[in-house]
């Protein structure tokens, strides 16, 4: 995609392609390479078909891809060609100037697919040289409208290596850089994403590559981006970690041991009473409801006239309830020393 050429409806080619409804019976608007496209579709299905002919029973069988691919729109870089790839090799996504945008819901929804049910262990972000969204996020002279909402993030990248940027001469050899660092800061919100912090945590997997492809001459660079390098430093903020290989057995089952969290002893010990405690607490409660009841029955059935005692009555019922109290507290302390 090049922003840098003005934007017509129908630029170049598509104009000479249109052809008269009049002519062929086909609408106004149809270009006449569009059959062709059937045409190379049966071709190619021949071609599949004659050197194996149980590929496409093959493909319908289902797929596990090796890798999920993110890369720009451009209509130069077919992802499978580059590659060597075969179908069923590779989940792509592709979008412009290869942003991984935390808020693009299409993206993530790729990004648990690809990590979460497809178990893909490798996630390559590959930007291109030459890149026509890199190129029109450096210029501001021109709007392009809705997508300049898309750009904002390629100009967020450049922000913040501004002083790396400027000390490049070249414009051209700026461009190149910011191309990189623009992958470079995409694999890294890959890396910070919940999605794959958990499958990293849990299995190891996926490992994040930065790729750029070089219209000019055919070729991936492999851009060897040390995500752990931003990951210590922003460890803090994003609470990321590093796993480049596979948890360990002991190491998974140590993590699991500690998501299970028991009780301590000590506080068990102190949840359950002591026995001699508990007797004494019954013989208590008992002794207690038996003069309750005793009352009870007293006021119930004792003559009207004996129901409220004397003075001098009271007097003794209140020595001798004292003198109760006085040896349920000398059997208490003996027995909790």
């Amino acid at each position: 995609m090049n922003f840098s050429q003005p934007m017509h409806l129908f630029p170049g080619q598509a104009k000479k392609n249109m052809v008269d409804s009049d002519e062929d019976d086909h609408p106004v608007w149809q270009q006449t390479d569009f059959n062709n496209i059937l045409e190379n579709n049966k071709k190619w299905v021949e071609q599949q078909v004659g050197v194996d002919p149980l590929y496409f029973d093959k493909l319908s069988q289902g797929q596990a891809p090796k890798y999920l691919y993110i890369g720009c729109a451009d209509s130069r870089v077919p992802v499978n060609e580059i590659m060597g790839l075969d179908a069923g090799d590779i989940f792509v996504h592709r979008n412009v100037a290869n942003l991984c945008v935390n808020g693009d819901m299409n993206l993530l929804a790729v990004l648990q697919y690809s990590v979460e049910f497809l178990k893909i262990p490798e996630i390559i972000v590959c930007g291109h040289y030459g890149c026509g969204g890199v190129k029109a996020a450096s210029s501001t002279s021109a709007d392009l409208g809705l997508i300049e909402h898309w750009l904002r993030h390629i100009r967020d990248v450049q922000r913040h290596h501004h002083n790396d940027l400027q000390v490049i001469g070249d414009e051209e050899a700026r461009h190149r850089r910011l191309v990189e660092l623009n992958v470079q800061e995409q694999c890294f919100n890959l890396a910070c994403h919940p999605i794959v912090q958990k499958s990293q945590r849990a299995y190891g997997f996926p490992k994040i590559h930065g790729f750029v492809y070089d219209l000019n001459t055919g070729l991936l660079h492999d851009l060897k981006i040390k995500l752990e390098d931003n990951v210590s430093r922003y460890h803090g903020v994003y609470a990321v970690h590093s796993i480049v290989e596979k948890p360990k057995e002991e190491d998974v089952q140590e993590e699991a041991e500690e998501d299970v969290k028991e009780v301590p002893v000590r506080t068990v010990e102190y949840m359950r009473p002591a026995a001699p405690d508990t007797c004494f607490d019954i013989w208590i409660i008992a002794l207690l409801c038996a003069v309750l009841l005793g009352l009870v029955l007293t006021t119930k059935f004792a003559p009207k006239e004996d129901i409220l005692p004397n003075s001098a009555e009271m007097l003794a019922m209140n020595e001798k309830l004292e003198v109760l109290m006085a040896k349920f507290e000398n059997m208490s302390c003996n027995a909790n020393p």
